[in-house]
């Protein structure tokens, strides 16, 4: 017959090996539910991009030109998007790039600088978010990452043209 001791080391490790099991079978789901954190993605190396900077943002005349430096990583881009809000209603914007490379190119590893302009008609966006879906990782490890590249708020129209950029 067992005593009170020996049961409790027996439930104990019963626990850890149920536990164990548990944990390193929902892993997967784990980490796949982190990768949806910024911070998770960096310290992973997963990350679409990083050192994200917005050099230049000017509006002029219906449109606001912006100029952002970034380093992209090993991820492949599904898509690039820019939505605003005006009057707490969330649209998609128009934009356009003016760096030589077609608005659907998928860059190569290493910094970067792009350059584009947004087009906004009646009046400025309240806030505009410039959001990308990549796909990072390798062979079955492959996850569709989502993040906002900047947020960009409000800004006054100029009645000075933009700079060269």
């Amino acid at each position: 017959m067992l005593n009170v001791k020996q049961a409790a080391r027996q439930n104990v490790t019963l626990f850890m090996i149920v536990s164990s099991v548990v944990f390193y079978s929902n892993l997967r789901t784990l980490d796949a539910y982190l990768l949806r954190f910024n911070t998770y993605q960096e310290i992973t190396q997963r990350a679409p991009y990083s050192n994200v900077n917005v050099v230049y943002d000017h509006s002029y005349e219906g449109w606001r030109y912006i100029t952002i430096n970034f380093k992209k990583h090993n991820c492949t881009r599904k898509s690039v998007i820019f939505v605003g809000a005006r009057d707490g209603l969330i649209e998609y914007v128009e934009w356009e790039g003016l760096d030589g490379v077609p608005d659907d190119w998928d860059r190569s590893a290493g910094s970067h600088t792009l350059r584009l302009r947004l087009a906004y008609q009646e009046r400025p966006f309240d806030w505009i978010e410039l959001r990308t879906r990549h796909e990072c990782g390798r062979g079955d490890n492959r996850i569709n990452i989502q993040r906002i590249l900047s947020h960009l708020p409000y800004k006054e129209p100029s009645d000075q043209p933009p700079e060269q950029m």
